[in-house]
């Protein structure tokens, strides 16, 4: 997977994952999903490599499952 931006929004990490906004904010809070608040507090921001880890640990447990 290739990510052109190193810090993507809830929606644009979404976007790519092609889940909700709202599956997410579960990831997030679940602690799947490294991301940290923006300054204000307001928003979520997902670095490039937790989107990378999160789909690379996805890929092997789907394969180890097998």
């Amino acid at each position: 997977m290739k990510v052109e931006k190193t810090i993507l929004t809830v929606s644009e990490t979404a976007f790519m994952l092609n889940c909700s906004d709202q599956i997410i904010y579960r990831l997030i809070h679940a602690r799947a999903l490294r991301a940290y608040k923006d300054f204000g507090g307001r928003r979520w921001l997902i670095p490039e490599y937790s989107v990378t880890d999160y789909v690379e640990s996805r890929m092997r447990d789907s394969v180890s499952m097998r």
